[in-house]
């Protein structure tokens, strides 16, 4: 997909599939090969919803998915053939979360595009002078910020803990709701971030000035052929995914 050809954020609407992921990491040896080779040991669970609002969840107790070994199995393509996305462009909350997942499994997340909502995020509340750590920048913050919704920030991290202890027996419904949850707000609040900051883009064109500096083509004392928004943002985007795959080298 040529996102530098995007004219606004529903242009990008019909591609966006939100993921969110927990699994637990293997600790020492184990007699199951796939846990060996993944380091998960056995609990994985991926959530994913489009745009539209239609889910699907991906629960691989015992290392099986859909009947086969998972190692086998490409989930970012399933989630995109099963949500009917054609070029997905997935959406999640700190793209290293996300990489560090699906790496254990051997996908290429760097095959996909990836808009790391909490980078616009933070990008949004760096424009508007917040000093960094005096704030949270968390998922449940930015529900409650800009959706004003309130969710319940300590079920979130029991049912988070639940998966990294492998503790899931008799919860596996609750944790699959507590990753639902998660995506199905993530596009929402991405949606208000990207039109925050294209806003605060506009007025930079025209003469004023932001923190987050926009680049340009052209001559620099008229300003002239600024780059789209998109490709600013996923210029940001893909630098992200160098570094995250870099630090988990």
């Amino acid at each position: 997909m040529d996102y530098t050809a995007l004219k606004s954020f529903d242009d990008l609407r019909s591609h966006l599939i939100a993921v969110d992921t927990e699994f637990c990491t293997l600790k020492g040896d184990s007699d199951d090969p796939i846990a060996r080779e993944t380091g998960i040991k056995k609990t994985f669970c991926a959530a994913f919803c489009n745009a539209d609002g239609d889910e699907w969840v991906v629960w691989t107790g015992d290392h099986v998915l859909d009947g086969c070994d998972w190692k086998w199995a490409n989930i970012l393509d399933m989630a995109a053939e099963k949500l009917h996305v054609d070029d997905p462009v997935f959406v999640n909350f700190s793209y290293e979360a996300e990489y560090e997942a699906f790496r254990r499994l051997h996908e290429n997340t760097n095959a996909y595009l990836w808009i790391d909502a909490y980078l616009l995020y933070k990008l949004a509340k760096n424009e508007q002078g917040v000093p960094a750590g005096s704030v949270s920048l968390s998922l449940v913050s930015a529900t409650k910020e800009l959706l004003h919704i309130c969710r319940d920030s300590e079920h979130k991290e029991a049912m988070r803990q639940l998966c990294i202890d492998d503790n899931t027996a008799g919860n596996e419904q609750a944790i699959m709701d507590y990753c639902l949850e998660d995506v199905h707000d993530l596009i929402p609040i991405t949606e208000k971030l990207w039109n925050r900051l294209e806003n605060r883009l506009n007025s930079a064109k025209k003469g004023k000035t932001i923190t987050f500096t926009p680049r340009f083509r052209g001559d620099a004392d008229t300003r002239q052929a600024w780059e789209p928004f998109a490709a600013q943002m996923f210029g940001l985007m893909e630098s992200a995914k160098c570094f995250a795959t870099i630090s988990h080298r």
